[in-house]
């Protein structure tokens, strides 16, 4: 990790906005407040400093970032990409590239302001599971000084960490998926939002979330992937054991491919947390 950056660091990377932009200029939609107010590339899906850290180790000041490493993992991945809209296919996409678009799919995943938000209460969130399940040891053992929230020095090493160690992990998920190219046309666009990448389990969609399962995590059978590439272009990365029902009960494989389009444009919708970036005429 290297020295703190101290600019504007972006959620979504900017090739990835590029492709839903007029003129590098897009609309972005607010979900909390509402509100619709244009904006450019650069300064749409970023915050500043959002990866830096800077923590003090006895009389010294460590400083470093991630985001490096995710310039160089978004690179590969740009390549991939821009291959795919200019051929219009999936086809010719190579076993490494596919890696490459794995290595940024993971990353993507776990760089967004929500996971981020959702780390940051995780003390909050097991003092509290602890009182409302073992009061009494609670009450003992003094909740606030065993399990404190974390310094906002400190925070966004461990968001660094997080990323790292959860990329490495769940690229391999990826891997035994299959790749479709899901198309619709610019009378009914694609929207990509600050989550743009959405995992769904089609295949259990109706099971209900616990600890063991949830139909928005990768990794279980029947997980999918999608990813909006473009207005009109989405990535779904397909469960073997989906294309295998979709197959026996539609008899066609072409069948899938509209289903696709209907499966997509719903589930793209809960790739949004905060905002929707939208190309402006």
């Amino acid at each position: 990790m290297n020295e703190t950056t101290k600019e504007k660091q972006h959620i979504v990377p900017q090739f990835v906005l590029r492709n839903f932009s007029v003129k590098d200029k897009l609309y972005t939609y607010d979900k909390h407040t509402e509100k619709i107010y244009g904006s450019s590339v650069k300064d749409s899906g970023c915050e500043k400093s959002f990866y830096d850290f800077q923590i003090k180790v006895d009389d010294k000041i460590l400083q470093g970032t991630i985001e490096e490493k995710l310039c160089e993992i978004e690179c590969n991945a740009s390549r991939v990409i821009k291959k795919i809209l200019k051929q219009d296919d999936v086809k010719n996409i190579t076993d490494e590239e596919k890696e490459h678009m794995d290595y940024f799919l993971a990353a993507q995943m776990m760089r967004t302001k929500n996971v981020k938000e959702n780390f940051k209460s995780m003390p909050e969130q097991l003092r509290n599971a602890i009182r409302q399940r073992m009061p009494k040891l609670a009450n003992d053992v003094g909740l606030d000084e065993k399990f404190p929230d974390f310094e906002d020095d400190a925070l966004n090493l461990h968001f660094d960490v997080l990323i790292a160690n959860s990329t490495e992990r769940l690229k391999a998920y990826f891997k035994g998926l299959e790749w479709i190219l899901v198309k619709t046309d610019e009378s009914k666009p694609f929207l990509i939002g600050d989550s743009p990448v959405i995992v769904y389990n089609e295949l259990y969609s109706d099971e209900k979330e616990s600890f063991y399962f949830s139909k928005y995590a990768i990794g279980y059978k029947g997980s999918c992937v999608f990813f909006p590439i473009s207005p009109t272009r989405a990535l779904w990365l397909v469960s073997p054991e989906l294309i295998e029902m979709y197959v026996k009960s539609n008899k066609e494989l072409l069948n899938l491919f509209l289903v696709g389009v209907k499966v997509a444009k719903d589930v793209i919708k809960m790739g949004t947390q905060v905002q929707d970036f939208i190309n402006i005429e």
